[in-house]
């Protein structure tokens, strides 16, 4: 089994599916903001994992499909964003 992002399930027939927009959720309202609270070591950008969701956005997502780019094509997850800040 291939070791994926924590919001990708990969399928019986090896097809990738997301099965999270955290942006997406966002924009639905207040209600379900604290559901992006979760966070995808290497694959979540620094604002994230702060509580105040207004420091999110598009650019959140991404930076999430670009993390994913990078394990595609280095065969392995990036560095988490908090330990690169140090």
């Amino acid at each position: 089994m291939t070791r994926s992002a924590a919001n990708i399930f990969i399928r019986k027939d090896s097809s990738p599916v997301l099965i999270d927009f955290g942006s997406a959720r966002q924009a639905l309202g207040v209600a379900t903001q604290t559901l992006t609270s979760l966070v995808s070591p290497g694959y979540a950008p620094f604002e994230q994992y702060h509580s105040k969701s207004n420091q999110q956005g598009p650019w959140t997502d991404i930076y999430g499909l670009a993390a994913t780019m990078y394990r595609a094509i280095c065969g392995r997850a990036p560095l988490d964003a908090v330990d690169r800040s140090n």
